[in-house]
């Protein structure tokens, strides 16, 4: 699955107005499905063509007729093609593609794509200045059986002006995703459950927002205002709904030992995840995942899989509910990828033969190894694009503070999240160290003191970083986008978007 992790840049009053013109997307016409049509999409199951030919009729057409029929065929036997079009409520913990993964591990054919932005709205995804409203377009111009839209939790019941123009930009996207024969499918999110939501108001660009205020609002509440919202999204396209707000709205009342909320209490752990997925399997393929669910082994205790499975087979189709778990006992998000961790790696940590780190597995084979010791005088060097697919990692120097020499040689480090009490960073702490080169996307630290590459630096250099718009950093004594705090550091060449 490829995924596109894109920019945020301003759209005039004038593009927007213009927009639609790009609707009429390239490639060869084709006729849509009605809006709303329930019908379970082609499956990897070859049906049978009707055969009851009236006699009657000149056989000479039968030539043409075999080869309908042989077209016809060819035609249900390709996979589904789902596109998401989301923010990191779609991309924390590599959702779509766990909706691949159960799909294969079922026997389906699935082709999975996502095209993701932090905090991104569809004010964004349709504007033809921006990364993302480019891949959009150009994602459009291929075959889809479904397109996943995302409604953004800027809309509130508090002003009209965000909801105005998302929705305006979601007939835009609708009218793309018909262009492209592809069903419009709302992916409707559930509410925070941190007790208040923002207020948002659009700018005069015809893009951006502003944060006005907040207001207090509950877990149950927040999750039935999506619920409307979705609702009219799904009424003024003509769209159906996946409904993860029930989901989630389920999944607290009745199954209180899978957290389903990240710690932040906005994104999903990856158990919420999981159970999105699930969901979504649940829509495409109109069966219950369970026994797809037995086969994945992303989920950690055994039989966890299964019950998240259950609990959205109950939610979307109406299956019998799995049984309660409501103590956590030993049930707990995997929150690092320690059981995955390599015993050794590659290089001796010289200049001339460092350590590499390429995978997440070796990145948090390096972290866990930071705690131990600080890397004096050692070399390491990234060699290739790490995921860790919105998981929560380990940090390095969580311990001791890191005083090697680490080269991320520009290659990305990405969809990762970082929680601690004290300072947090892709590298927690650092003395007489060097680092450089780190280039972190998608990123979400919380600490007292943050930083998405560094947290708290001392007598260290970090040159040639870029930290990119889809990250946050989120503390209440020191906070950065490059570095949270430091002393006695020099920062050079470094860029920060978050």
């Amino acid at each position: 699955m490829k995924r596109s992790f894109l920019s945020v840049l301003s759209l005039s009053i004038m593009t927007l107005l213009l927009f639609p013109m790009f609707a009429a997307c390239s490639g060869d016409s084709v006729t849509t499905d009605a809006p709303g049509s329930t019908e379970a999409p082609a499956s990897n199951e070859t049906e049978t063509a009707d055969t009851s030919a009236d006699t009657s009729e000149d056989t000479s057409a039968g030539t043409e007729a075999g080869t309908e029929a042989a077209d016809t065929t060819e035609a249900v036997s390709k996979p589904i093609r789902v596109l998401f079009i989301g923010n990191s409520l779609t991309y924390y913990n590599s959702m779509p593609d766990i909706v691949e993964k159960l799909g294969t591990l079922a026997g389906k054919q699935i082709e999975v794509e996502a095209a993701t932005q932090g905090s991104g709205t569809m004010c964004e995804q349709i504007s033809l200045t921006t990364e993302i409203g480019k891949n959009v377009k150009r994602l459009l111009t291929e075959k889809w059986d479904y397109v996943v839209l995302q409604p953004s939790r800027r809309i509130t019941d508090k002003e009209n002006t965000v909801k105005d123009a998302e929705i305006a930009a979601g007939k835009v996207l609708d009218g793309m995703i018909k262009a492209a024969g592809a069903k419009t499918l709302i992916y409707c999110t559930w509410g925070n459950n941190t007790g208040t939501s923002n207020i948002y108001e659009m700018l005069a660009n015809g893009v951006d927002a502003k944060v006005t205020g907040s207001f207090s609002i509950s877990q149950d509440n927040h999750s039935k205002l999506m619920q409307q919202i979705c609702r009219e999204y799904c009424d003024v396209l003509g769209a159906e709904m996946v409904d993860c707000a029930e989901l989630f709205r389920y999944m607290l009342k009745n199954q209180k030992a899978y957290n389903v909320y990240y710690s932040d209490n906005r994104h999903p752990s990856l158990y919420g995840s999981f159970a999105v997925a699930c969901a979504f399997y649940s829509f495409l393929f109109k069966e219950s995942p369970v026994e797809a669910a037995k086969k994945y082994s992303g989920i950690t205790p055994s039989g966890s899989a299964e019950i998240l499975a259950a609990a959205a087979s109950h939610i979307v189709l109406g299956t019998e509910a799995p049984e309660k778990h409501n103590t956590a006992a030993s049930i707990q998000v995997t929150k690092d990828y320690s059981h995955l961790a390599v015993t050794e790696w590659k290089g001796s940590g010289t200049e001339a033969d460092p350590y590499i780190v390429s995978t997440a597995e070796e990145f948090n084979y390096f972290a866990a190894q930071s705690e131990k010791e600080s890397f004096l005088g050692k070399y390491i060097k990234q060699t290739a694009d790490i995921s860790f697919g919105g998981s929560e990692v380990r940090p390095v120097g969580a311990k001791t503070p890191f005083a090697g020499t680490y080269d991320g040689q520009n290659y990305k480090v990405s969809y990762f999240s970082i929680t601690l009490d004290d300072m947090a960073g892709l590298f927690c702490k650092t003395n007489k160290a060097t680092v450089k080169n780190v280039s972190v996307s998608c990123a979400t630290v919380l600490s007292k003191i943050a930083g998405c590459v560094v947290g708290f630096a001392a007598n260290s250099t970090i040159e040639g970083s870029y930290v990119d718009h889809g990250s946050s950093s989120t503390g209440s004594l020191r906070v950065g986008g490059i570095v949270g705090n430091m002393s006695a550091t020099t920062v050079r060449n470094c860029k920060n978007a978050a």
